[in-house]
């Protein structure tokens, strides 16, 4: 069976490049007729939600994508700025028939990305997004546009409305799937830092309107945050400086808050910003312990914590490859879907028939963990998993030429297998090549889905141990590979 065609414009969650450079308005449109040609096909009366972020040039493409649809004889709901989650709860809740997101997420400020959706709420599978691609290439400026033979054909051409719902509708969401009082009794204080992005105001609003403690930075519409937008530690030092007490429980979210990062203080009065790894493994467990059945799967990059708290409980997970549609691709092929997550910070509760990663749900989930078990996260923490506290992944990224990175990826793979690690058990080769080791420790060498780099990640009980891991990796690599740097 051959291998399907490298995708030009997607990666691992959308289209991304730099901002009216390598995304055009002119880009934007077209592809937008390709989306409705190849997933909206045949619908009739087909409607579709967009959504944006804060970034300068999101609304501008915007309007291209939406002269795209409209002249497609699509209709549209402009939901203007609101974060991912928030845009596909609103989705589901009308059965639109598909959601374009236009978002920079947690990547350089210069840059932004277009997601497309499918009717169920999940990102196009690399199925469905190199037909889109396919069809983009081939497209000259009438494809796809209503054929106009006559006034009365004007007629069929896609409306716009401008719903004034949605943050409603998504609150109402959240209310059906947490335990509201419950919540209501969490005597800590949260610290919120949504990056200027698009869940500024209204979830501190929605927390502070049922009786929770809330300070908020960075918590008002900025084109250009007031931070880097990705929520990772050297990030957040303006969070670091509200996080006073063991009380206190800090989140940071990207642009469109479908991934979340969290700062606590420890019992040695030290900051300390939780793995998404420990975040998800520690939900991991908390679901199967209340009795919740069902598969768990996992990226490949996510640390070994996972399969240790997994096999507590008899299970194994189900690997799949990094990026949202392969994580679903695989999560629709599961009879029992329970759970997932992504080290970057991206959780799914696939038992609630959620297709996506939603920061602020994870937020609340988290509450009620912390309100049931009486106990601090770090705390908490600490008695899920003892010994192995300390589990840390560690990446080496490496840029190279974009022409480069293909045939590297190549020489670099067939060189690797000819080589065995000490201590070496198996390898698995669904996204990458991953190599397991008999202390319970990996090094993945994968290249980038989203820029022109090669990853090495190493994760294993500690930092030192994963420290001497990474450097391993990254001298086999400079001795496989000549033109190295």
């Amino acid at each position: 069976m051959s291998a399907q065609p490298k995708l030009k414009y997607f990666g691992t969650s959308g289209i991304r490049g730099r901002t009216l450079v390598d995304i055009t308005p002119n880009f934007a449109e077209r592809m937008a007729r390709a989306y409705v040609d190849v997933v909206l096909s045949g619908i009739d009366q087909a409607h579709v939600v967009i959504g944006r972020d804060t970034r300068f040039g999101a609304e501008t493409l915007e309007l291209a994508i939406i002269a795209g649809l409209t002249a497609s004889g699509i209709s549209v709901k402009r939901c203007g700025i609101v974060p991912t989650p928030v845009l596909l709860t609103y989705q589901q809740h009308i059965n639109a028939d598909g959601a374009v997101i236009i978002t920079g997420s947690h990547i350089a400020p210069d840059r932004i990305g277009l997601i497309f959706i499918e009717s169920d709420g999940s990102y196009c599978s690399d199925h469905v997004t190199l037909q889109i691609e396919q069809r983009f290439e081939i497209f000259k400026e009438h494809d796809g546009l209503l054929q106009i033979k006559n006034i009365n054909d004007l007629q069929r051409i896609g409306s716009i409305e401008e719903p004034s719902d949605v943050w409603e509708i998504y609150f109402s969401f959240l209310n059906s799937k947490i335990n509201l009082n419950l919540i209501k009794t969490f005597k800590g204080n949260l610290v919120v830092d949504p990056g200027n992005g698009t869940a500024a105001h209204f979830f501190t609003k929605f927390l502070s309107d049922n009786e929770i403690k809330v300070t908020s930075i960075n918590d008002k519409y900025l084109s250009l945050p007031n931070r880097f937008s990705e929520p990772i530690e050297a990030n957040l030092d303006q969070l670091k400086l509200k996080i006073n007490n063991v009380e206190n429980l800090g989140i940071a979210f990207d642009l469109d808050a479908d991934r979340v990062t969290f700062m606590v203080i420890n019992e040695e009065s030290q900051i300390v910003t939780i793995p998404a790894d420990h975040m998800g493994a520690l939900f991991i467990d908390y679901l199967l312990k209340n009795k919740n059945k069902g598969e768990v799967i996992l990226p490949i990059n996510s640390s070994l914590l996972a399969e240790i708290i997994l096999e507590k409980f008899n299970k194994k997970p189900i690997y799949c490859k990094i990026g949202q549609p392969a994580t679903i691709e695989i999560v629709k092929k599961v009879p029992n879907p329970l759970f997932s997550y992504e080290e970057s910070g991206k959780f799914y509760f696939l038992n609630e028939g959620i297709l996506w990663t939603d920061g602020m749900l994870m937020v609340l989930k988290t509450i009620e963990l912390l309100v049931e078990s009486n106990r601090p996260l770090y705390t908490e923490l600490k008695e899920t998993f003892s010994t192995y506290l300390e589990y840390i992944s560690i990446t080496k990224k490496i840029i190279f030429d974009e022409e480069k990175i293909i045939t590297l990826k190549e020489k670099f793979n067939k060189k690797l297998e000819g080589i065995k690690f000490s201590g070496e058990t198996n390898r698995i080769n669904i996204d990458g090549i991953r190599i397991n080791f008999d202390n319970k420790s990996w090094l993945l060498f994968r290249a980038s889905g989203t820029e022109p780099a090669y990853k090495i990640v190493a994760n294993a009980k500690n930092k030192a141990l994963t420290e001497e891991l990474i450097l391993k990796g990254e001298f086999f690599f400079s001795e496989l590979v000549d033109d190295y740097k």
